[in-house]
């Protein structure tokens, strides 16, 4: 009797042993599916998210989706690192500022951990980018400091290029020409051998906008002229050539500049869509016109300019529109000249671009 007790009582304990263990296994069963359905998630939505071939809704889509499964599970790898990095950048070019701090100080987070130097120099270039948007250019130039000497101890030659390449833009907006200018020549050593065409003609562009502003004309045709050579994009090449026409214009040369932006504004991107680059080049024009002969009949150009300049919301475009205006009207009527000059000083202040950029009437990219 005692004894059918004990083996009854042991049948019972194997039992719920046995429905344990299967309890168990089924768990584990399912978290390890769950793990495999994850892991399979990231993957796909990740390998869509980087795919060229499908439109930039779709590819949000898929971002968003790798990018929220990275984060709720906390995945720290070279792979969530880029994807981080891409949803900071997408945060900040549309202005979605403090979605931007949290993925930005995400990323330096992760890179510390992986101790990955180039994704710590990327946090600090998106902290420039993010302030040359919101127009703190000193703390963009310190932030593309930092991101510049991390790529130094990377080894990174084309990144050191191109945050020296933003840091002589900034000096150049802050009148620091000769700083400027130095600066530009270091990227050059960095960038010339990268096969970055337009990098590099964006430098030649810097370097030609400081030697105007320095008065070194020689040096700045020379440079504006190999911007224009080397530059695959066709909207920058239109631009370095207007730079190249005011620069003519500045040292009297009204008849090249003319023929200059004259060829400009029958490029077909000037023609269809391009109307901030059509409002420049036709103001521009019919400003040196006006130059050469005072009683040369513009003022419809120059107005038409201004049209298009409010169209666009150009303010400092506008800025170069009113400035010719009130030149225009110097001889002509008082009253014209201090309206138009009043509403350079709106512009100016709406603009807040700085003083650099307003020096001259010409609008210079």
């Amino acid at each position: 009797m005692y004894c059918n007790y004990l083996s009854n009582m042991y049948r019972h304990v194997l039992f719920l042993l046995l429905i344990s263990f299967c309890v168990s296994c089924t768990q584990q069963t399912n978290h390890s599916e769950e793990l495999v359905s994850t892991k399979d998630s990231i993957n796909f939505y990740y390998q869509e998210s980087i795919r060229h071939d499908i439109d930039k809704d779709k590819k949000d889509q898929y971002l968003n989706a790798v990018y929220d499964l990275f984060v709720k599970n906390d995945v720290r790898t070279k792979q969530s690192m880029y994807i981080i990095y891409l949803k900071a950048l997408d945060y900040v070019k549309k202005g979605k500022y403090s979605d931007f701090e949290k993925a930005n100080s995400h990323l330096l987070e992760v890179a510390k951990e992986l101790n990955d130097t180039n994704y710590q120099a990327e946090h600090y270039r998106l902290k420039a980018y993010q302030n040359e948007l919101k127009k703190n250019l000193e703390n963009a130039f310190n932030f593309y400091n930092k991101a510049k000497n991390l790529y130094l101890k990377s080894r990174d030659s084309i990144n050191v290029g191109e945050c020296l390449l933003n840091i002589a833009i900034i000096q150049k907006n802050r009148n620091d020409y000769n700083g400027s200018e130095s600066t530009a020549v270091e990227a050059l050593s960095y960038l010339e051998s990268s096969g970055n065409k337009d990098n590099i003609a964006s430098l030649y562009n810097v370097l030609a906008k400081n030697q105007r502003e320095l008065l070194r004309y020689e040096d700045a045709i020379k440079n504006y002229k190999s911007a224009i050579s080397i530059t695959k994009n066709e909207t920058d090449r239109l631009t370095y050539k207007n730079n190249l026409a005011i620069l003519l214009t500045d040292m009297g040369g009204y008849d090249a500049s003319i023929k200059l932006l004259t060829e400009i504004s029958k490029s077909p991107l000037i023609q269809s869509k391009n109307f901030k680059e059509k409002a420049r080049v036709k103001d521009n024009l019919a400003y040196t016109k006006w130059l050469k002969n005072r009683n040369s009949d513009v003022l419809e150009d120059l107005l038409d300019a201004v049209k298009l300049r409010n169209a666009q919301n150009d303010d400092l475009g506008l800025v170069a529109s009113y400035t010719h205006l009130a030149e225009y009207y110097v001889d002509k009527d008082t009253l014209q000249v201090l309206a138009y000059g009043e509403k350079v000083i709106a512009m100016y202040l709406r603009s807040e671009e700085h003083t650099s950029e307003l020096q001259s009437p010409y609008v210079i990219s």
